[in-house]
């Protein structure tokens, strides 16, 4: 990896979805922030066992992901992703599919070529603590890092890793 936004991203321990906008006609726009473990360490009485919190702090980074063109996205709960043990893809945090249902299923119920040009359709997918947030675009992503995240929507979520 030789830019070093992305590999930034890729490396955090974890992400948080901040937001989703459209900030101009088909343009998506993706607020992330890099999750941290907290110093605190507390005794998850659901488990019994020590845990940390992974949140968002001042040494978090915050990152946009912008499409500048996209022909679908859907976010689900993390919690109800499925593992598809026929998809190829690559990434850690942003994984860029060769192959996968969603992707197979889109081609099925939209125009699946590209009326500007003979692209063809990319999958990619971003793995936040809370949720997988699927985009399907003919170009990559651009990303670019934040002094400070445009909207905080999920600053406190309760994600846990144990000790």
């Amino acid at each position: 990896m030789s830019d070093p936004i992305v590999e930034n991203l890729e490396t955090a321990f974890s992400l948080f979805l901040n937001g989703i906008s459209e900030p101009d006609s088909n343009v998506l726009s993706i607020s992330l922030s890099s999750g941290c473990l907290s110093d605190d360490t507390v005794v998850d009485p659901n488990i019994n066992a020590p845990c940390r919190a992974v949140e968002v702090t001042e040494k978090s980074q915050h990152f946009e992901v912008s499409f500048e063109t996209y022909v679908f996205y859907a976010i689900i709960n993390e919690s109800h992703g499925l593992i598809e043990p026929d998809a190829i893809f690559t990434g850690k945090k942003i994984r860029k599919y060769e192959r996968s249902n969603l992707l197979e299923a889109v081609e099925k119920i939209s125009c699946p070529y590209d009326i500007f040009g003979e692209r063809p359709l990319k999958h990619f997918e971003i793995l936040t603590e809370n949720h997988l947030v699927n985009v399907l675009s003919y170009d990559d992503p651009q990303i670019t890092f934040l002094t400070h995240p445009l909207h905080q929507a999920f600053k406190n979520a309760q994600v846990w890793q144990r000790s």
